[in-house]
């Protein structure tokens, strides 16, 4: 796993030196993908893995007192992608997640990425459409953020699919990794007791969240991905 570290960190300081625009955090998660499927923990490391070398929990904090977006909309989908179990913390305000080594930095560098992007894409949207009557900034805010969380999401959905065609991250492999990942929570984290998250509806604002979908809608899904060695799809560069 000390490759796949070693490269999601160099892909971290290129993301942080330039920001991430939407097309360039979608070309990201492509790269991020193609890294997990690459050097990705094969079904041998599973049989010799022990939590406390292999496993640790990690956290991105968000610094505000509100719940983020990206923590709302998108946490539970980069986690499945990353394969780690995450929560919220409240005390922390943070999202935190436990499970292999490497796919807890990788989800703590998608969140990252994806908290980054969230905020200078409503930058964006701020400074090109001014304030209307009747809708809040508010409302258009969270309208913005469901929006572009939904495409977002829909992108790491077709990751994961993906890479089911592949036995070496398939979905068996995966059903035996997250049940190494939840003994190893009881063992490393005893006192942790995670409540089911509720989520209460928006009334979103119809042009507001089209803004945020559009964001995504400019990025080619399809050209990523070929047929790799053997048949496999890969993720381009």
């Amino acid at each position: 796993m000390g490759d796949i570290r070693a490269k999601i960190i160099a892909l971290r300081n290129m993301i942080e030196e330039r920001g991430a625009s939407e097309a360039e955090a979608m070309a990201a998660l492509a790269k991020a993908d193609k890294l997990m499927t690459e050097h990705g923990l094969t079904e041998a490391d599973l049989e010799v893995a022990e939590a406390k070398r292999d496993m640790k929990e990690g956290e991105f904090q968000y610094g505000i007192k509100s719940e983020h977006p990206c923590s709302k909309f998108c946490v539970a989908m980069i986690a499945k992608f990353c394969g780690v179990k995450a929560w919220y913390s409240v005390a922390s305000r943070s999202s935190n997640a436990f499970g292999f080594n490497g796919d807890v930095e990788m989800f703590e560098f998608l969140v990252k990425l994806v908290h980054d992007s969230m905020n200078r894409e409503w930058k964006g949207y701020l400074k090109d459409n001014p304030p209307r009557p009747g809708v809040s900034r508010h409302r258009e805010y969270w309208s913005f953020m469901l929006g572009m969380a939904e495409r977002i999401n829909t992108k790491l959905i077709d990751l994961m699919s993906a890479r089911e065609v592949s036995p070496s991250t398939g979905t068996d492999l995966v059903v035996k990794k997250m049940e190494l990942v939840e003994a190893g929570m009881k063992e490393m984290l005893p006192e942790l007791r995670l409540k089911k998250a509720t989520n209460r509806g928006i009334m979103a604002d119809g042009s507001a969240m089209n803004e945020g979908r559009k964001a995504g809608d400019r990025v080619n899904l399809n050209r990523p991905i070929k047929n790799g060695p053997g048949g496999r799809k890969a993720i381009g560069a």
